[in-house]
């Protein structure tokens, strides 16, 4: 695509609970294209390289987060559980031109039956060359700046 070599990466994340866990498995398949796109046609701020790696090679730049809500009844003292996170290859770097996330889970309802949910969702980037005129750089000869503008005039 535009001269970059496109790269079609297929990523699964999978939470496995351990025994005695209140937790349920969960899965998510990221299906993506990607290419290594300059930096300064980033549309966003890219991602800071790894310190300690050359090109920013490696794991070390990864970054996880982990929410876990739960009730507690009256007079339970409930540990929170800790995940354990176990990373198999590198991950992907690139720029996603388009990535495909399918999620799938399942939820334990209060009569004790299961619930398979699934949830999908696609973003795609669009990405042109093209010649801009130099007036669309230019500020319009009526602007001026002014201190506030009102969003819900009267």
């Amino acid at each position: 695509m535009f001269d970059y070599t496109a790269r079609h990466i297929i990523t699964t994340r999978k939470e496995i609970p351990l025994e005695g866990s209140r937790r349920q498995a969960q899965e998510t398949i990221k299906d993506g294209w990607y290419i290594n796109l300059e930096p300064q046609f980033y549309p966003y701020p890219s991602p800071p390289q790894p310190a300690n790696r050359p090109n920013g090679q490696g794991q070390s730049g990864r970054v996880r987060a982990y929410l876990s809500v739960g009730v507690q009844r009256p007079g339970e003292a409930e540990v929170p559980e800790m995940p354990e996170f176990v990373a198999i290859g590198e991950p992907e770097t690139g720029f996603a031109l388009q990535e495909i996330l399918t999620s799938s889970s399942t939820a334990r309802l209060p009569d004790g039956s299961t619930n398979q949910m699934e949830h999908k969702s696609e973003t795609v980037v669009t990405m042109e060359r093209s010649v801009f005129d130099a007036a669309l750089f230019e500020v319009p000869s009526g602007f001026k700046r002014v201190p506030y503008i009102n969003r819900n005039p009267a």
